[in-house]
Formats: structure tokens, C-alpha cells, sequence
């Protein structure tokens, strides 16, 4: 259920306030049911309504009780024509009064915040640790899930346009948080030196939203040695390798990173993650000098359940892919996702390729196999597929498929719908086949990590 001021800002409901206004006796419900109003969800998207705002915040967590744990979500409205930052900027002073006021009773809830999320200005943080060094004690003692989302705002007062860095130089309030175990910080950037939040990183079991070059993650997994799962890794930059310094060693269990060109081999060298089960490997092409390094890579992570590669360009050869299979004999889940080819390239399905897919093949690719997914410009012999299908429907010494998902790109290389219909009646159920105008962004077969 949703509401809306404009055409252009989308705003949850305030559900409890509306289920108390459709009678008295819902009223009364709602009002007894303290668990109700603790999911907290304020966007603020004019400074004149910061009154507002903190009158609602106060009504639910007035409502909600004293010892139930709290949701909080805080977006400032980022909207290019929005007109809070040009406010600021002709503000009598009356708008940073407000503010303040809203953000003491925001820190008033402080020990009951169980997930807390910021859409805002670094101003707006900072003035919360302000306030919060004017209430000591205070504890973060049952915080378990952290979003910040940092707004670049130079209209802000007392902002430093130049260097948001060396005006704001570290976010402190976060550091004694015993339960945090769940972290996303999609403004910030992962270098050597670290980033300027302070958390208590060793006790960490997810990051999401991690921005990086190559000697930040690694400096991020040193400093989370507990971290089993990362998502929306972005890594760009290189870093200089020391000939005979062995790679680090993580335990992380899942990994879905995005790999900028000029990292690819610099990244496979600098890391070994032997207990590695799920690996979303997203890159613009594959390049062929990095093959070695990736191999080896997948070679060294004998736990690996389910790969997930997807190329923006179709740009690997069959060898390629079939020596990256041979590295994971005992993958499970396996989906590969590529763009239309540029003219005048060869398929990466080749006949030869679905010849050594079929269970019957001496040795068979990928035995262990029950779950597919191919995304893309499927072009291949749509008889030998189908053979490659019907050979794991009965297992011949290896895994039963279970689950074929094949999103078709629409283009005249691409295989026919029509010709999948055997295939189709082979797995029943379990096929999910489409044409398609567009990639999917995510995974149809794999929407969560493991």
C-alpha cells in the first residue's frame, strides 16, 4: 500500500494511523498493540515540515511501547528540483532549530534502535552525534542492522563544499554496537588506509554496498575476519603486488563483486577463499590474460555450490569457459549471462561445448549439477541441448537437473522459444524458459545468496 503527494515522491503508508482511522474499535486495536508502531519510515522532503516530521516520530515511538525494539528508516528526499537544500541556504535560522529539535527526539529512541537507516547529509549525522554527546550514557546495544547512505549536500550549513572528507573526518556514534552483525555503507569508499566509519568490525557477518580498490577489500577482510557474506562489491584500482607474500586466506561463504576491467587479475592473485559457497562474478568482458588467475582462483575454492558469471559483452571463447567448469567439478548451481555478440564472434556455445555438458560425455562437464541458468544470446544447436537436458533428467552417474532457467535474448542468432519445446516437456515444472527483450539486472534462479 502506497501513497503519494506528487506524481514523482512515493511514500509507505503509516499503516497503524490508518487501520486506527477506519472505526473506533480498529482504533482501540491499534492503540493496544504497541508492536504495531515500531517500524519507523520518515522522509523528509521540505525544512518547513520538520515540526511535522518530529510530531509523528514521537507519536510512534510513543505508541510502541518502552522496551520494544525499533525500526527506523530517515530519507532526506533527493530529489534534483527538490527545494529543502535551496531552503538552507536563504534559512533565517529557524530551519536548523527545527532540525534539532527533530533530531533530539530521534536520539531519545536510541537504545531501542534494533535496524536503523540514513538517507541524509553528513551534516545531519553529525549534528546526531552531537546530540548524543549532550545525553550521556546512551548504548546501541541491540543495533543489528546499519544502512547509511551519506547525501552530498553543499548547501548544507557550515558544509565544507570542497573536502566532505576533511570537514566530516570520521563517523564515531556506530563503534560500540555489540549486536552488529548486518552493515551497508553505499557512499563510502574502502581504501588501504580503511574508510572513516569506525564499527566493530570483527564482529561483522555482512557488508553490503562495499566500494573499494583492490588494497581497501582486502584491508576490509582483514579487519572483518567473521564477514560470510558480502554483496554489491564494487572494486576498481589495482594494487602493487610483493613478490613472495602469500595471498591472505577469508572464510567468507559468499561474494557477489563487480570487477572493473583493470582489476581482474591484480584481484584473483591478492586472495584465496577456500571456504567460498556462492560467487556472483560480474565483469564488462572476459579477458583472456586474467584466465589464468581466475582458474586458479575457483581451483583453490573446493566448497563452491553455485557460480553466477555475467559479462556485459559476450566476450569468452569456449575454451575458456569449459577450463573454468573444469575447475568446479562439483558445482551445483550454475548460471551464465551475457550480452548480444558483436558481429562477426563466435558463439560460445558450441557444438563441441554441449558435447562435453551431456552427462554421457567421458568425463562430463559439471556432474553434480541440478540447477541451470543461461541468460542471454542463447545460440546453439537447440538438438544437442536438448540431448544435454535429456541425458541429466536420468542421471548417467551424476546429479538430476532439477531446475532450467533460460531467459532468450530476442535477436536472429538467438534460439527459437519453438525449439525448446522438448526440453520444456522434460522438466516440466521445472523449466523456466522466456523470450526476452532485456536482460534481467538480477538472477531469476538465484535471488538471495546462500
Amino acid at each position: 500500500m502506497f501513497w503519494t503527494e506528487d506524481l514523482h515522491t512515493y511514500l509507505p503508508r503509516m499503516e497503524p494511523v490508518i487501520l486506527g482511522s477506519v472505526c473506533r474499535q480498529w482504533r482501540a486495536v491499534t492503540l493496544s498493540e504497541s508492536r504495531l508502531w515500531t517500524k519507523i519510515h520518515i522522509v523528509i522532503h521540505r525544512a518547513s515540515r520538520f515540526a511535522d516530521k518530529t510530531n509523528l516520530l514521537q507519536l510512534f515511538t510513543a505508541r510502541s511501547g518502552t522496551y520494544f525494539p525499533l525500526s527506523i528508516t530517515i530519507n532526506f528526499e533527493d530529489r534534483h528540483d527538490s527545494p529543502f537544500l535551496e531552503w538552507w541556504r536563504t534559512s533565517d535560522g529557524n530551519g536548523m532549530a527545527s532540525c534539532q529539535i527533530f533530531i533530539d527526539a530521534l536520539v531519545a529512541s536510541v537504545e531501542r534502535w534494533q535496524n536503523f537507516s540514513i538517507q541524509s547529509p553528513r551534516g545531519f549525522i553529525a549534528m546526531m552525534e552531537d546530540a548524543l554527546a549532550q545525553r550521556l550514557p546512551w548504548s546501541l546495544s541491540v543495533l543489528s542492522r546499519l544502512e547509511i547512505d551519506e547525501v552530498y549536500s553543499p548547501k548544507w550549513p557550515g558544509q565544507n563544499v570542497h573536502n566532505l572528507e576533511l570537514h566530516f573526518p570520521s563517523l564515531l556514534m556506530f563503534a560500540a554496537t555489540p549486536s552488529l552483525r548486518h552493515v551497508c555503507l553505499r557512499s563510502f569508499v574502502f581504501k588501504a588506509g580503511g574508510t572513516r566509519a569506525t564499527l566493530p568490525w570483527n564482529q561483522l557477518e555482512q557488508m553490503d554496498h562495499v566500494n573499494a580498490d583492490v588494497a581497501g577489500l582486502l584491508h576490509l577482510l582483514r579487519q572483518a575476519p567473521n564477514l560470510i557474506r558480502c554483496t554489491n562489491v564494487s572494486v576498481s584500482h589495482a594494487h602493487r603486488l610483493i613478490a613472495g607474500l602469500p595471498s591472505p586466506t577469508h572464510s567468507l561463504r559468499a561474494l557477489d563483486i563487480y570487477l572493473y576491467p583493470d582489476v581482474v587479475s591484480n584481484f584473483f592473485q591478492s586472495i584465496q577463499l577456500p571456504g567460498l559457497r556462492d560467487l556472483r562474478l560480474k565483469m564488462v568482458e572476459y579477458q583472456p590474460r586474467s584466465h589464468a588467475q581466475v582458474r586458479a582462483f575457483l581451483s583453490a575454492a573446493p566448497m563452491l555450490q553455485r557460480l553466477v558469471l555475467r559479462l556485459a559483452i559476450d566476450s569468452m571463447a569456449t575454451p575458456e569457459l569449459r577450463a573454468l567448469l573444469q575447475a568446479v567439478p562439483d558445482l551445483e548451481e550454475f548460471e551464465f549471462c551475457h550480452s548480444e555478440r558483436p558481429s562477426g564472434g563466435t558463439t560460445v556455445y558450441t557444438d563441441e561445448l554441449l558435447y562435453t555438458l551431456a552427462l554421457t560425455a567421458c568425463p562430463p562437464l559439471l556432474p553434480s549439477l541440478r540447477v541451470l541458468s543461461l541468460l542471454g544470446e542463447l545460440d546453439m544447436n537447440p538438438v544437442l541441448f536438448t540431448d544435454v537436458i535429456q541425458s541429466r533428467m536420468v542421471g548417467n552417474g551424476g546429479a538430476v537437473l532439477q531446475k532450467l532457467h533460460m531467459h532468450v535474448l530476442r535477436t536472429r542468432r538467438s534460439l527459437a522459444i519453438e525449439e525448446l519445446v522438448k526440453v520444456k516437456a522434460l522438466l516440466g515444472d521445472g523449466a523456466d524458459i522466456h523470450a526476452v527483450t532485456s536482460i534481467p539486472a538480477q538472477s531469476p534462479a538465484f535471488p538471495d545468496l546462500l
